[in-house]
């Protein structure tokens, strides 16, 4: 059900993000060592706790909200006002340029400023004031995170967790107390996803589903979006077949939902958080209901603080992981504030003349560092192997088949991401190391696109098993000319065996065509000889009472009789009246 984290490695890493971690796996023994991350300084340490030398004294300013007391009475905690001689003074100084910078100067670090004469002379009264205002905002912005997470440290690292899960909304707690005892529940939460008539919702317990249901309904208007509800809202009620059906399958998706939450009513109770992400005018689908199983100010309701992609099982499964992740990385690579790319050629200009030289000096040698190619590698690159070839054949003293690019790729790994088979086989022959790594720790044999470049070094394994360390190379195993045989072998017996099959199935399959004939033919000759038979019952019972003759399908009949013509009926008769008469005589 959980999806995997990944592991944190180790602190030393120059990556800015470590990793992340799963919340519930973490031993509440060490989140109790942790503290907020302060805006305007590092926390101490203690005495025995070592910090890394590269933590810096002043912290770059942060946009993650903290705990703190509110402050009641006409007074400025931000420009350290003890009192006002009145609202209106209090609203005004507020509304100064003053208290601005000095908020600026706070979310810093920096001690604020006392008087209006120590403001900088770019005021925004000016149009050059503006202009600064305007780009140190947009610094500002670039350097502030905008993601809704609260920061932990234990003085090696700093811990992002989701605000959500610490505090409803609009509420003020303190976080340490709230993550202490998240992480001491019994971590059971719901998920609820609702779009475009789609349906998941869960309740897990740590990192299995308890119950879990999904559905869908046609609610959504085809190539024109949004729901009919918010259609016939506007003004044009539609009255065709599909609005109809739209309107029908929106109560539906309704009541499923109701009835899902009043069967779930019992489980939902126990649940400590409710994560819901619906569009607004979905939000009624969960709380509109005369039973209100669900209260809109029920604390454990939160909003789900990320973009969530079409409901289904394995996407509620995936939100229920990234909520209860924790992303952690170093100190110091927190207190580097981020760079901005500029909008325009503009704002290009200006920053390259306020940048420092030794800053830009840096940053063209480090592009002239990722650009650099070793020659012979861009010539492989280029398709240009008889060139490589003929350079490795000389073995000039500038050339080295080992050589690596900036990312660590070797002759022997461009070759064979390129599929270039022969090239592998060359480099292999003329002692290009097969377990060299890149810097993603990939040998040339991971590189492989085809089956056959990949058996070039099997087969090089089987022919040099003792000219290199082949631990790293990831060459699972030697390709001999005997297991190729057997290979061929055994493929030539499965290709027999499979011919045999084949053949076994025709011959059963024509026997069975045979016997369906057959069957075919016996059943044709029975209905043939029932309807025969039903054709001569038919005549029998419509034969002529007089003459014996078939009297057809519509004869004519007089009393209980049937007769083929009216002559045969009065015959007939005349034969009955003279039989009558001289049964009377005899009498």
């Amino acid at each position: 059900m959980s999806k995997g984290v990944k592991a944190v490695p180790s602190i030393h890493s120059d990556k800015k993000f470590l990793g992340q971690l799963a919340l519930n796996e973490i031993p509440l023994e060490n989140i109790v060592t942790w503290n907020l991350y302060q805006f305007d300084h590092v926390p101490q340490p203690d005495v025995n706790t070592a910090v890394p030398s590269n933590v810096a004294a002043t912290v770059p300013p942060q946009s993650i909200e903290t705990y703190t007391e509110s402050v009641t009475g006409l007074r400025c905690g931000t420009c350290e006002v003890s009192a006002f001689e009145s609202s209106e003074a209090q609203y005004y100084h507020f509304k100064s340029d003053l208290h601005r910078i000095n908020l600026k100067r706070k979310a810093k670090g920096l001690p604020p400023l006392t008087s209006s004469s120590e403001l900088p002379s770019d005021s925004p009264d000016s149009d050059s004031g503006d202009s600064t205002s305007s780009k140190s905002e947009e610094e500002d912005k670039s350097t502030h995170p905008t993601e809704p997470v609260i920061l932990f440290t234990d003085m090696v690292h700093v811990h992002k967790i989701y605000k959500t899960l610490l505090t409803p909304p609009k509420a003020k707690v303190c976080y340490k107390d709230s993550l202490i005892q998240l992480c001491s529940s019994e971590w059971k939460w719901a998920v609820f996803l609702l779009r475009s008539g789609r349906f998941a919702g869960a309740i897990f317990q740590r990192n299995f589903a308890l119950v879990h249901k999904t559905f869908q309904r046609y609610t959504t208007r085809r190539k024109q979006g949004g729901s009919q509800t918010a259609h016939d809202a506007s003004g044009n009620r539609s009255k065709s077949a599909g609005a109809t059906l739209r309107r029908y399958n929106e109560s539906a998706l309704k009541a499923d939902i109701h009835n899902t939450l009043a069967q779930w009513k019992a489980e939902l109770a126990s649940t400590e958080l409710i994560f819901i992400a619906s569009g607004k005018a979905e939000q009624n689908t969960f709380f509109g209901v005369k039973e209100n199983l669900l209260d809109t100010n029920d604390r454990r309701i939160r909003r789900i603080p990320f973009a969530t992609y079409r409901p289904t099982f394995e996407e509620v499964c995936r939100v229920r992981a990234k909520l209860q992740s924790v992303k952690c990385g170093s100190i110091s690579s927190i207190l580097q504030p981020a760079r901005k790319k500029p909008a325009n050629s503009d704002q290009t200009t200006s920053k390259k003349t306020v940048e420092k030289p030794a800053e830009r000096e840096v940053a063209v040698d480090a592009s002239e560092q990722v650009k650099t190619i070793p020659a012979i590698i861009q010539k492989l690159r280029d398709g240009e192997y008889e060139a490589v070839q003929g350079q490795v054949e000389n073995r000039d003293s500038s050339v080295d088949i080992d050589v690596a690019d900036s990312e660590g790729m070797t002759l022997l790994h461009h070759a064979a991401n390129v599929d270039a088979t022969c090239m592998v086989s060359f480099l292999l022959e003329k002692g290009a190391n097969p377990s060299l790594l890149d810097i993603r720790n990939r040998s040339p044999y991971l590189l492989c696109i085809s089956k056959g470049t990949r058996d070039v070094f099997r087969r090089f394994l089987a022919k040099q098993p003792d000219a290199w360390d082949y631990t790293n190379s990831h060459i699972p195993s030697a390709l001999t000319e005997e297991m190729k045989q057997r290979k061929r072998e055994k493929e030539n017996e499965k290709r027999r065996r499979a011919r045999g099959r084949k053949k076994e199935q025709k011959k059963i399959l024509a026997e069975e065509a045979i016997q369906n004939e057959r069957e075919r033919i016996a059943q044709e000759e029975e209905e043939a000889l029932r309807k025969e038979r039903a054709r001569i019952a038919m005549e029998a019972a419509n034969t002529c009472s007089f003459c014996g003759k078939s009297s057809g399908p519509t004869p004519f009949t007089r009393l209980e009789y049937k007769y083929c013509s009216t002559l045969c009926v009065q015959n007939h008769r005349r034969q009955l009246l003279s039989e009558a008469a001289l049964r009377r005589l005899k009498m």
